[in-house]
């Protein structure tokens, strides 16, 4: 990513995480989707380009990443035994989204300088004050 590019990530992330908002679909399987689900999609496809570029993926710290990835995977498997389906991909989802945010999280922030990092969580400091 570019550092416009993950700057504007960050700040996506971290204002749709610090003022959490629903709206109501009114779906069986998905009855509400987060503003933050949907700042974690448009994230996804920013890290997918950055990595359709040739980019190398950064996993950050390898411990924390297998901790988020150790869920996601049971979930994923969990489904071949699941009795209620629905339940277990809202997990999958939830779980995905934790890894996601991470990767993105650390690809963006390599990219950025330590004052804007200090910049973007004073900013999601204030958003939760407020």
């Amino acid at each position: 990513m570019t550092w416009r590019v993950g700057c504007w990530v960050l700040v996506a992330l971290f204002v749709s995480g610090a003022v959490p908002y629903r709206f109501e679909l009114g779906v069986a399987a998905l009855p509400s989707i987060a503003v933050l689900d949907i700042v974690v999609v448009v994230a996804t496809g920013a890290l997918v380009a950055r990595l359709l570029q040739g980019a190398a993926l950064d996993v950050g710290n390898p411990w924390i990443f297998l901790l988020l990835a150790i869920p996601f995977g049971a979930t994923c498997l969990s489904l071949l035994w699941s009795l209620d389906g629905t339940s277990t991909v809202r997990a999958i989802i939830i779980y995905a989204e934790s890894l996601i945010g991470y990767l993105v999280v650390v690809n963006a922030g390599n990219s950025l300088s330590t004052r804007r990092l200090i910049q973007v969580g004073y900013l999601f400091t204030l958003l939760l004050i407020i």
